[in-house]
């Protein structure tokens, strides 16, 4: 279901990308290419030869996080200056609630420096892809559009917390001055799909996932209260291609796959995946316990936590969201969540294939 071949992406050259070594950017990068484009893209530090593989960009060094001190290359800004779109996917994120100065730096100022930027150039149209995190969420199913109540500033998340103000910022100064660049945002819900980010593979790293079926996996047989919206990689590319083509200026587009319970989703993993069938219900209180559980063995032994309070309590609220607006004003659609896992399942047993045939190294 692949219909980016269907918009007429070559009236957004020339273009460049902020996060296009990433798992989305990876995705619309060749979807770019297929199209003609050879973006330029942003990076930090040149990738190491033969890591774009077969893509074809053009390179320019800058740091997003030093563009609010005015650390602005001059490269950067001939790029520019021949832009016609900017596609801005960088962010720092981390829902474990860690890094939160730096993601002030990224997410946050170094986005709003861009977009001056961008508009000091010329750039015709600008598009920041942000979260549905921004959006909020809810305490029973029902799904949230985009003209929700923030309601997530208690939770001290600043992943959250960072991409909504920039979102604000970004809407305010764009209302002051409409005329250039355009504006849109973008919202995809939790992306899932064939991890294949350029920038994992330029590090000669696979992920080393459990086989479907295996017993790591038929230990996972709970559920607990809550939902996720789930998107397929593939459309929540092309739904951000989408709202780079034609989205209409200061709006944003919630791109969002199935609402699922967790219930309902760890079924669909249980078919697609061989996860044990969902049997027990988790209460909520044992889900923060062992966080908080986690967090003090983490004190002791001095290891970072990898489960914390923080990840905890975005268990129990709905997690839903209403793509009307994308589908309605842009004709974006996307696929249901089985044909997701079983391509999945597919990748998975491709990349365990490739290990056992010495292909990590």
């Amino acid at each position: 279901m692949d219909a980016t071949e269907h918009l007429s992406l070559p009236e957004l050259a020339p273009c460049l990308m902020t996060g296009a070594t990433g798992q989305i950017g990876s995705v619309i990068l060749r979807r770019l290419n297929a199209a003609g484009i050879v973006p330029t893209v942003l990076l930090r530090r040149p990738m190491p030869p033969g890591a774009w593989q077969d893509t074809r960009v053009e390179e320019v060094g800058g740091d997003l996080e030093r563009l609010a001190s005015g650390a602005v290359p001059a490269a950067l800004r001939e790029a520019l200056a021949r832009t016609r779109t900017l596609i801005h996917l960088a962010a720092r994120v981390n829902l474990a609630g860690r890094g939160a100065d730096q993601m002030d730096r990224l997410n946050d100022r170094g986005t709003l420096a861009l977009f001056g930027l961008a508009r000091a150039a010329g750039v015709r149209r600008f598009v920041h892809v942000s979260t549905t995190g921004t959006v909020g969420c809810a305490h029973e199913p029902r799904p949230l559009d985009e003209d929700a109540v923030y309601n997530l500033g208690g939770f001290g998340n600043p992943y959250f917390d960072t991409k909504r103000r920039a979102e604000e910022e970004l809407l305010r100064l764009w209302a002051e001055d409409p005329a250039r660049p355009e504006l849109v945002i973008a919202n995809p819900s939790i992306v899932l799909g064939r991890q294949t980010s350029l920038r994992r593979l330029a590090r000669g790293r696979r992920h080393r996932l459990p086989a479907p079926g295996s017993w790591p996996l038929r230990l996972v047989c709970f559920w607990f209260a809550g939902g996720l919206n789930l998107v397929d990689l593939r459309d929540a590319a092309d739904g951000i291609l989408r709202v780079a083509r034609h989205g209409r200026p200061g709006r944003r587009y919630i791109l969002a796959g199935e609402n699922l319970t967790i219930r309902a989703l760890m079924e669909a993993l249980h078919r697609a995946l061989g996860t044990g069938r969902p049997r027990v219900r988790l209460p909520l209180a044992l889900l923060r316990g062992s966080a908080a559980a986690a967090e003090g063995v983490a004190r002791v032994t001095g290891r970072r936590a990898r489960w914390n309070r923080t990840i905890a309590q975005l268990g129990g609220p709905y997690w839903f969201y209403d793509s009307t607006r994308a589908q309605r004003e842009l004709g974006w659609r996307h696929r249901p969540i089985g044909e997701t896992l079983d391509d999945l399942r597919a990748w998975i047993l491709e990349q365990r294939s490739g290990l056992e045939a010495g292909g990590d190294r």
